[in-house]
């Protein structure tokens, strides 16, 4: 260990050093900021977040037509698709062809309808028709509490013993008004916008799909509400 030096002697050979020709290229990196690597991802981490999404159908629907029918759990139309090792083709619930029921059930008839000149000019897809709808206290109410009751339903499905990582879920929601036109319609959207913003950090991801069953059927002027029912 060399002799100690004076703080006077320290600094005047800190000075000398700096003042040597071969000390031009040094920079001040006081400023910069160094990135602090994040947790390395574990390769299970990885591969969860590769496979593909979980699938949720949400169907609204007449109950002047048929609602649909349950899906039986003891037959084994359960939420559970194949694992993806096995091939996305096999297995109960793979497909939605092979599922046309629904896993819950919703009716949505105790909300109150919207004027019938509204209903008339503008169906469930409508923004003018579902800020009427919504703007009841008891179908926000009703909103509410289905939202919730969804949201359940899928967080015990993923929490249950069943579930394997590497098996995707596949599930239906029947969502009901009396003609399949207006209210379980205007549900169905508002339902598909929030449990996808829900779900939006959620490993895997979730894929939210509509299906509007009878959202043209039996309508006496189909024409007008095709031209107007995004109006609004």
């Amino acid at each position: 260990m060399g002799p100690k030096l004076s703080p006077k002697k320290f600094w005047a050979a800190i000075r000398n050093f700096i003042r040597r020709p071969d000390t031009h290229n040094l920079q001040d990196t006081s400023t910069i900021n160094i990135p602090i690597p994040s947790t390395p991802r574990t390769p299970q981490d990885i591969a969860v977040a590769a496979l593909p999404p979980h699938e949720l159908i949400l169907l609204s629907f007449g109950h002047q037509f048929g609602a649909p029918r349950r899906l039986d759990l003891q037959r084994g139309e359960s939420p559970f698709t194949a694992s993806t090792g096995s091939g996305s083709g096999s297995g109960s619930g793979s497909s939605t062809a092979q599922l046309p029921g629904v896993h819950i059930m919703y009716d949505v008839r105790s909300m109150a309808n919207v004027p019938r000149r509204i209903k008339q000019t503008y169906n469930g897809t409508s923004k003018t028709l579902q800020q009427i709808l919504f703007a009841d206290p008891k179908a926000r109410e009703i909103y509410s509490a289905t939202l919730q009751s969804i949201t359940e339903y899928i967080v015990l499905t993923v929490n249950s013993e069943q579930y394997k990582d590497d098996q995707r879920l596949l599930i239906f929601v029947g969502v009901g008004c009396e003609l399949g036109r207006h209210r379980g319609v205007a549900v169905v959207d508002r339902l598909a916008v929030d449990l996808q913003d829900a779900f939006s950090t959620s490993t895997p991801r979730w894929n939210v799909q509509v299906v509007h069953r009878d959202l043209w059927r039996g309508s006496t002027n189909d024409g007008t509400r095709k031209r107007r029912k995004g109006a609004g």
